[in-house]
């Protein structure tokens, strides 16, 4: 029999059924700011609060949920049909000559000839030319924001309100086609604004496009405004070029029904902006809609959980700052859809979940599966997830961000295990809101940047983060003994060795010794569920082997000449040069630089070597004090274990993100345990100068006053490493 509020293990399963109310309300996909505030509202609440256990709430939650379902189907307010697409052309007889109005495509090629002139163009068929990959196949571009709305063309939107492409969010310009570099009067991508406080105008699309409307006679008397050009159809399917060089209006009556309206940019420096002032009747069917929305979220959260508001305080705090410090990195994040940069990791990785959300439409589950590699070149991971975020918010980062304002969360939840509340709270703010971790650790900043750009490393160190925190379980001088938190960290940890294959070192690390210690202490139900969660990780060798034919366990770049910087017979090299005192050779100069970058740490400074080797050496004491709780010796033996990464690859933050938050935790339960106890006993005024500080002396007041607000006690507040 269902209780009235549901704890222990099936409440993870009743706070997950709430949000697929919540989605279901909201609507797929979830591309806009408002649905997007109101979910990740929903998911604060759902998990500070207690889920409800009770029949009768989830009964009438799931028939409230399915009313605001059937408004959204039968009474929704009117939609526009939109088409959009890149406009390449290279000669006759394309894809857009023929399924574009006849007027409206000449007039475009026009522009485009006189843009882009034939002697101008890059030589085809040469990497990152557009001739002829670039020219479109289809008159009007898949757009993942229709993938549930029957559209004619491209997608259907219940509005039109740009100032610029990436607010307008086409989806086509991050296609694996339009990997471009362009030359000075060529084809270009994007041009970046790189002046600091170009924070709002980042990035500005260059590609040509076009956007086209259709107009249902329910926006009769509606008002379209735009700057830029636009083709207006008449009578006959002839088009009326307008120009504004500011913003002009024009009323839409009846003759306009049915009838296509062109916004246009085709130069590279064209400035298109369109706006629609809908009539009262559609405004009012959409504030309906909107209201049938809020007030079906908002009763399902009613029904289905008990918040303690007090418990959001510092989740809401955390993700505040993440959320400020992703605004003054890339405002784009945030609802746009930016251009990446041409042979940058987030263009392949959203060019291949194009491929795969294209075979996702046509019903073909074998090609979403093979992920548009038949063996992996690059990382598995990132491909899927973007095109489940396609799927669920649309042409959006949406997705990625909700996680990114999660991370700080998951960094505090992991100190607070090992370090406790107090200091995990100090760790989680300095992480989030400074940048002390570009010297030592790694900062919130770099996910953030690596995020937006559309990189997996920061989602494998999240996964990975999440995995170790599960593993660990709760606070104890041993390991935890429950099988079910063993089976998600293990599954978590295969994720993140998808996502990124080179976490796969400090994964084996935990999930070896966790397993270890299973097997020791007779825990079978928990080694056990170990090996089951992460069975996952052999999807890639089946992938390969299934679609490619080679056995290759993750990817097949590990050894590309683009990241595989130092062999071990080239560490072999060196060390023969060391022997015969050839400080100066080549391999030798190759090894020191190598090892000078990684323990440069996140900065790159060489200066700031000596205190990562400190580091290093803290990691090893840590790991062979019997002082110090198992599993924390484990996390530092796992650090230690991504490091060899550092030692043979590229030297880039991204690649040891996981790696250097691992040390900064371990180097602050060091700290705690052993360190303070050595600065009173060899600078026994230090500890009291410090704590004379001004600035310092805010800092108990503020976690003491973070505590308080939310409640934060328990074992964890006096858990020791």
């Amino acid at each position: 029999m269902m209780t009235r509020q549901s704890t222990g293990k099936h409440a993870i399963w009743l706070k997950l059924a709430t949000l697929a109310l919540v989605v279901a309300a909201l609507g797929l996909p979830i591309n806009n700011l408002p649905g997007f505030g109101l979910l990740a509202a929903s998911v604060l609440i759902v998990f500070t609060g207690s889920p409800a256990g009770n029949l009768a709430r989830w009964t009438a939650a799931i028939l409230l949920t399915l009313l605001v379902v059937g408004e959204h189907v039968l009474l929704s307010a009117p939609r526009i049909e939109e088409g959009d697409n890149v406009f390449l052309i290279d000669g006759p007889g394309s894809a857009l000559e023929k399924g574009l109005p006849a007027a409206a495509f000449r007039h475009m090629a026009e522009r485009f000839e006189a843009a882009y002139p034939p002697e101008k163009r890059c030589q085809a068929g040469l990497a990152y030319c557009w001739r002829p990959r670039g020219i479109p196949k289809h008159a009007f571009a898949l757009a993942a924001d229709g993938l549930f709305d029957g559209h004619e063309f491209s997608r259907r939107v219940t509005g039109i309100d740009f100032a610029d492409p990436v607010r307008l969010r086409l989806g086509i310009i991050n296609d694996l086609s339009l990997d471009i570099l362009g030359n000075d009067g060529d084809v270009q991508r994007l041009y970046r604004d790189r002046r600091s406080l170009a924070i709002f105008g980042r990035w500005h699309l260059r590609l040509p496009y076009f956007v086209m409307y259709g107009f249902p006679a329910a926006f009769v008397g509606s008002e379209l405004c735009w700057r830029g050009e636009v083709l207006w159809e008449g009578a006959g399917e002839q088009f009326e070029p307008l120009i504004n060089g500011t913003t002009g209006c024009r009323e839409l009556r009846s003759e306009d029904i049915d009838r296509r309206i062109f916004g246009v940019s085709i130069e590279p420096h064209a400035d298109l902006a369109m706006t629609l002032n809908a009539n009262w009747q559609v405004k009012s069917r959409r504030a309906f809609d909107a209201a049938a929305t809020l007030v079906g979220v908002a009763c399902t959260l009613l029904l289905l959980v008990t918040w303690r508001p007090r418990h959001a305080v510092l989740p809401l705090l955390l993700a505040g700052l993440a959320l400020i410090i992703i605004v003054l990195t890339d405002v784009t994040f945030i609802g746009g859809y930016r251009p990446f940069d041409a042979g940058d990791d987030g263009l392949v990785f959203s060019g291949f979940a194009r491929v795969m959300l294209q075979a996702l439409t046509s019903g073909d589950v074998m090609s979403v599966l093979e992920g548009a590699e038949k063996v992996y070149g690059f990382t598995a991971g990132t491909r899927y997830f973007r095109m489940i975020e396609y799927v669920f918010f649309g042409d959006s980062f949406l997705g990625y961000l909700l996680l990114m304002l999660a991370l700080p969360f998951v960094v505090y939840r992991l100190c607070a295990r090992f370090i406790g509340i107090d200091w995990a709270l100090a760790f989680a703010l300095l992480f989030v809101a400074t940048p002390a971790g570009v010297l030592f650790g790694t900062s919130y900043l770099h996910y953030a940047a690596w995020s937006a750009r559309g990189y997996g490393d920061p989602l494998g160190a999240l996964i990975f983060l999440a995995g170790l925190a599960a593993l660990a379980g709760r606070a104890a001088q041993s390991f935890d003994d429950r099988a079910a938190p063993a089976f998600w960290g293990a599954l978590l940890m295969a994720l993140a060795v998808i996502v990124r294959p080179n976490l796969v070192m400090g994964a084996g690390v935990l999930l070896g010794g966790v397993g270890l210690a299973a097997l020791w202490q007779r825990q079978i139900a928990r080694a056990a569920a170990l090996c089951l969660g992460f069975v996952p990780v052999l999807f890639t060798f089946w992938h390969n082997w299934y679609f490619g034919g080679v056995l290759v366990p993750l990817s097949d770049n590990v050894t590309a000449a683009n990241v595989y910087m130092m062999s071990p017979s080239a560490y072999r090299d060196a060390l023969e040069e060391l022997l015969r005192l050839d400080l100066t050779g080549e391999h030798v100069v190759r090894a020191a630089r190598q090892v000078m970058d990684l323990l440069a740490g996140p900065s790159g400074f060489w200066a700031l070597a000596p205190l990562h080797a400190a580091a290093t050496v803290v990691l090893l004491r840590v790991v062979c004090a019997s002082r110090f709780e198992p599993m924390l010796r484990l996390t530092a033996l796992a650090a230690i274990a991504l490091s060899p990464i550092g030692f043979i690859y590229t030297v880039t933050v991204r690649y040891n993100l996981v790696m250097w938050l691992l040390t900064a935790l371990v180097v602050a339960a060091w700290i705690k345990v052993e360190g303070l106890a050595l600065m009173d006993r060899h600078m026994p005024d230090t500890r009291w100068r410090l704590a004379a500080w001004g600035t310092a002396t805010r800092i108990p007041r503020l976690i003491a006053w973070l505590k308080a607000a939310a409640e934060l006690n328990g074992p964890r507040a006096n858990a020791q490493p």
